[in-house]
């Protein structure tokens, strides 16, 4: 599973879903196409949001 997120990455690159002409920091690229890419490849994820507490 170590190279499925680079090459995820690479196929959004070369099938043109991320420009990276234009980036500067990959922060910028949309995640969405990234995370859809990686649960078609068999990695899937989740998120899970709480509250702090003071």
């Amino acid at each position: 599973t170590t190279a499925v997120p680079a090459v995820a990455a690479a196929m959004l690159v070369a099938r043109g879903d991320w420009n990276v002409r234009r980036m500067v920091n990959v922060e910028e690229l949309d995640p969405d196409p990234f995370l859809a890419e990686m649960k078609r490849l068999g990695i899937d994820w989740h998120v899970r949001e709480e509250q702090l507490q003071p």
